[in-house]
């Protein structure tokens, strides 16, 4: 029938936005994700209406986001990752940062006695940056490190350090080079201390390989002591006794508008005494993805004749409106529905569950989009190629 009445693109927005027919009408703020008013997104509205041209020049320069995100993806301690995010967004305390924010400080740099101390003069066109990165043996760009820009010298560093096969035993130390120039840096200010291009670089190349073993020694035992163990095994939730779990698996293909879902039933001990599952088609969400795999374990549940169950799935959003319905007003359509479901049911609790425990269910839901698996089943006990994740 919508085919008949409306575009196909409208066709979409409204199977996206259908509206709940068993309660009342209500208010949505649709600049949010939960439609609840919050300062944050009216803000955020107001700023987008009234700072146009603001923000229109700021898209016109190309984005640092990327950048920014692979300091958190680095193998390297957790401090280093703090200290390149400060590097990236100006957050260190040179002596020209100081001087913007109103102090008095000597505007020369301590090390090399040249006007100005800005991050990237520190880390990179210093005399004893330079030296120390001259005798590091990290390979150099053309020219040098450029004297005005620290994103484009640490997207160099970042450049090389992925794609330098032959030299990545050096080019993976970048990290502990920028923070020991940092250190050689307060290490003067402060306690008058000054190390030479040869301690800075030989302390930095050091530590990298201490941290870099230490990580090889901590795999080599985990690999060593690992065992196979049970689904219900990682913070698995059981039951309460006269209760069945439900572990609901979910895998979509936003390219394809396919969905492979799957339900895993345990009872208290962990045991699986079923498993199902299925495929939909023409899904265009991944909400609502996750709203069609819930519906249906819930009336599988229910021509099942289990009458008291716990549904455990792993959008953590979802189960936060179900169970807090009036903090969560967009989801009105999906919460009503899939509680008019639930009254058939004696008792019922939705939680979340963590992608560990809920591992088995999720495999199951992926074999159906990836081994083509589209014809629905139910099965005693679990698949005889999942029995690791099972008991």
């Amino acid at each position: 029938m919508l085919e008949k009445l409306f575009v196909p693109i409208d066709v979409q927005t409204l199977m996206q936005n259908q509206p709940s027919v068993y309660d009342h009408d209500s208010w949505v703020w649709k600049y949010n994700r939960s439609g609840i008013y919050t300062v944050k997104t009216g803000y955020d509205l107001a700023f987008s209406l009234n700072k146009k041209e603001l923000i229109r020049c700021h898209k016109e320069k190309p984005s640092l986001n990327p950048l920014k995100a692979q300091v958190w993806n680095m193998q390297t301690p957790s401090k280093l990752k703090v200290f390149l995010w400060k590097v990236l967004y100006g957050a260190l305390s040179v002596v020209d940062a100081l001087q913007d924010r109103g102090m008095k400080c000597d505007p020369v740099c301590q090390t090399c006695g040249m006007d100005g101390e800005s991050i990237n003069h520190v880390l990179f066109s210093c005399i004893l940056a330079r030296q120390v990165w001259a005798y590091s043996g990290f390979p150099n760009p053309h020219g040098g490190f450029d004297v005005s820009s620290v994103f484009v010298n640490v997207s160099y560093l970042f450049e090389t350090w992925r794609n330098n096969e032959e030299m990545r035993w050096i080019t993976k130390c970048f990290p502990w080079i920028l923070w020991y120039l940092w250190k050689n840096r307060n290490s003067l200010l402060f306690e008058r201390l000054l190390y030479d291009r040869e301690q800075t670089c030989k302390k930095a190349i050091d530590e990298a390989n201490l941290w870099f073993l230490a990580q090889e020694v901590d795999q080599g035992e985990n690999e060593e002591g690992s065992r196979v163990v049970s689904m219900q095994s990682i913070d698995w939730i059981a039951p309460p006794r006269e209760f069945v779990k439900c572990n609901i698996g979910m895998r979509w293909s936003k390219k394809k508008k396919e969905v492979g879902a799957a339900w895993v039933l345990s009872d208290l001990g962990g045991t699986t005494l079923f498993h199902s599952c299925r495929s939909f088609t023409g899904v265009w969400s991944k909400e609502e993805a996750y709203f069609l795999s819930l519906v249906w374990a819930v009336e599988s549940m229910i021509s099942h004749k289990c009458q008291r169950v716990y549904f455990s799935l792993e959008w953590k959003m979802l189960v936060n409106a179900i169970n807090r319905p009036k903090a969560w007003p967009s989801f009105k359509f999906k919460v009503s529905e899939t509680r008019r479901l639930f009254g058939k049911l004696l008792e019922r609790r939705i939680l979340f569950e963590s992608s560990e425990a809920n591992r088995g269910a999720r495999l199951i839901a992926n074999s159906v989009m990836t081994g083509d698996r589209f014809q629905s089943y139910v099965a005693r006990g679990s698949p005889k190629w999942l029995l690791n994740y099972f008991l």
